[in-house]
C-alpha cells in the first residue's frame, strides 16, 4: 500500500481489467443470462468504487496535526490510540456497582477506559473513508474529542481513591459529556457537505412523491457507499458507549456516595447530565429511584417510560408548524405489569424520536394533502412469553416507497441540513439528536448498542409503522 506500484494498480490496471469483465458479460450470449447480468453490475459498481478511492485521500495516512494539539500532545494521542486496546464491559457487570468499593473499582475502570475511547473516535474521525474526514465540522468533532483527551488524560483514579477525587472526577466527566452535546449536529453537517463536495446532491435531494424517496440513492449508489453507512454506525456506536459509561458512573456516585456534581442543583431536585435540555429524558423517567443503579433500572416499566416519551415528543414537535401536534394514542397489549431490567433514559430517548419523526411526517402530510390530522398509534407489547418488549409507532402519512425501505433508516438517505429547533435559532443553541434529521438512523444505532432493533414496514399511500425491540434478558450480556 502507497507504492508506486499499487498506486498504477489501482488507478490504471484494475479499472480497465473490470471494464473489460463488464464489457465481456454484455455481449450476446452471456446478457441472456440473469446470473451473469447481475454478476456484471456488481462488476460496474466495483469498478466505480475503485477509480473513486484512488482518487481519495488515503484512509490510512498519517492524520493532519490540529491546531488544537502542539506536536508532543498530538503524537501521544494518535500512539496512545494505537497501543491501548478497548475493554469489553457487560450490563451485568454495571448493574453491581453498588457500594464505595465497587464504585472505586468503576472509577479505576473508566479513567482508562474515557481516555482509550477518545483517543480511539479522534483517529477514526481522522482516518475517515471517502475523505469524510475533510470536512469542516467532522474537523472540529475531531478537535471536541481531542480536547476531550487532554482534559482527562491527567486522571489517575484507583482503589484507594476518597471521596473528594472520585467527585473530581465527576466533574471532570460533566465536562466531556456536555461538550460532546452537538456531535449529532456536527455529523448532520459533514454529511451536507460530503453529498455537497461529492456532487450527489440531485441524487440525495430530489424528493420522490410523499415519502421523500431518494431515488438515485437506492441501490447502486447506496451499495457503493455500504462503507460509509457502517462507518457513521460505528462513530455513533462508540459515543453512545462513551456517554452511557459515563451517565451511569455519575448516576451512581451520586446513589453510592451523595457526590455533588455540576448538575445537581440547589434544593430536593436532582436532574441529569442532560438538564440543560429541556427535552432530555427525566432522571429517574417516572420509574422510583430505589429501583435504579446508577443508570440501570431494575423495574423498567415500558408502558410509563412510552406515556412519558409522546408527551415529550408532542412538545417537542408541537410548535413546529405553529400548529397543535396531532393526537397520539397509545395501546398496552400483553401484560401490562410487566418490568424488567433496561436503561430507561435510552428507551425514553428512541422512542422520543420516533413519535416526533411520525409527528414531522403526519404535519407535512397534513399541509400537502391539506386534509385533517390523522391520529398516530403508539403499541406496547409485552409479556413474560416474549424475547423483547416491542414498542410500534404508526403513522398515516402516505408510507414510503418499496425501494426505499430497505435503506430509510441509513445516513445518506436521512442527509439534510440538520432541522434545529432550539430557541432563538442560534448556531450554537443546544440541539440534540433528538431534533436532528438524523434521529431515525441514531435511534436505530441505539437499539443495536443496547441489545435490541429497530424494524421498519410501510405501505407507499397508506402508512409507515416503525417497530423499536427491547430484549427483556438479553440487555445484560
Amino acid at each position: 500500500p502507497g507504492s508506486t506500484q499499487s498506486h498504477s494498480f489501482c488507478t490504471l490496471l484494475a479499472p480497465r481489467m473490470l471494464r473489460r469483465a463488464v464489457l465481456r458479460l454484455q455481449q450476446p450470449g452471456f446478457n441472456t443470462e440473469p446470473q451473469l447480468t447481475e454478476l456484471a453490475l456488481r462488476i460496474d459498481t466495483l469498478e466505480r468504487r475503485i477509480s473513486r478511492a484512488a482518487t481519495a485521500p488515503s484512509s490510512q495516512a498519517a492524520p493532519v496535526q490540529s491546531g488544537l494539539l502542539d506536536m508532543d500532545a498530538f503524537n501521544e494521542l494518535y500512539e496512545f490510540s494505537s497501543r491501548q486496546p478497548l475493554r469489553r464491559y457487560t450490563g451485568a457487570n454495571l448493574k453491581h456497582v453498588t457500594c464505595d468499593d465497587s464504585l472505586r473499582q468503576y472509577a479505576t475502570f473508566l479513567s482508562r477506559e474515557v481516555k482509550v475511547r477518545l483517543a480511539h473516535m479522534a483517529a477514526e474521525l481522522a482516518h475517515a473513508p471517502f475523505g469524510f474526514g475533510q470536512m469542516t465540522a467532522i474537523k472540529k468533532l475531531r478537535e471536541l474529542h481531542e480536547q476531550s483527551y487532554v482534559d482527562i488524560r491527567a486522571v489517575r483514579i484507583d482503589s484507594s481513591a476518597s471521596a473528594s477525587e472520585i467527585e473530581g472526577f465527576c466533574e471532570k466527566l460533566h465536562g466531556v459529556y456536555r461538550r460532546h452535546h452537538v456531535t449529532t449536529d456536527l455529523v448532520a453537517r459533514g454529511i451536507d457537505e460530503f453529498v455537497t463536495r461529492n456532487h450527489l446532491d440531485e441524487g440525495f435531494r430530489t424528493a420522490h412523491g410523499m415519502g421523500g424517496s431518494y431515488p438515485d440513492v437506492v441501490g447502486d449508489s447506496f451499495s457503493e457507499y455500504q462503507d460509509f453507512q457502517s462507518y457513521l454506525e460505528s462513530i455513533f456506536m462508540n459515543r453512545i458507549k462513551i456517554r452511557y459509561l459515563i451517565g451511569h458512573f455519575v448516576e451512581a456516585a451520586r446513589q453510592v456516595s451523595a457526590v455533588r456534581t455540576p448538575s445537581v442543583v440547589d434544593g430536593d431536585v436532582l436532574q441529569g447530565l442532560d438538564h440543560e435540555d429541556k427535552h432530555a429524558a427525566p432522571r429517574h423517567v417516572g420509574m422510583g429511584p430505589e429501583n435504579f443503579v446508577g443508570a440501570i433500572c431494575l423495574r423498567t416499566h415500558m408502558p410509563t417510560v412510552t406515556r412519558m416519551a409522546i408527551d415529550n415528543a408532542r412538545q417537542l414537535m408541537g410548535g413546529l408548524a405553529g400548529r397543535a401536534a396531532p393526537e397520539v394514542t397509545l395501546e398496552v397489549h400483553g401484560d401490562p405489569d410487566l418490568c424488567f431490567v433496561y436503561v430507561p433514559k435510552q428507551a425514553f430517548n428512541v422512542v422520543t424520536s420516533l413519535v416526533s419523526h411520525s409527528i414531522k411526517q403526519e404535519l407535512r402530510t397534513q399541509e400537502l394533502l391539506r386534509r385533517d390530522p390523522k391520529p398516530i398509534r403508539v403499541m406496547v407489547s409485552q409479556s413474560a412469553e416474549q424475547r423483547d418488549v416491542v414498542v410500534r409507532i404508526r403513522d398515516y402519512s402516505h408510507g414510503i416507497p418499496a425501494q426505499d425501505l430497505e435503506v430509510c433508516n441509513t445516513f445518506l438517505y436521512n442527509a439534510q441540513r440538520t432541522q434545529a429547533l432550539a430557541e432563538g435559532g442560534q448556531e450554537d443553541a443546544l440541539k440534540g439528536w433528538m431534533r436532528s434529521s438524523l434521529r431515525l438512523p441514531v435511534a436505530s444505532v441505539i437499539s443495536k448498542c443496547f441489545g435490541g432493533g429497530l424494524s421498519v414496514a410501510s405501505v407507499h399511500g397508506d402508512f409507515t409503522t416503525v417497530g423499536f425491540c427491547a430484549p427483556i434478558a438479553g440487555f445484560e450480556s
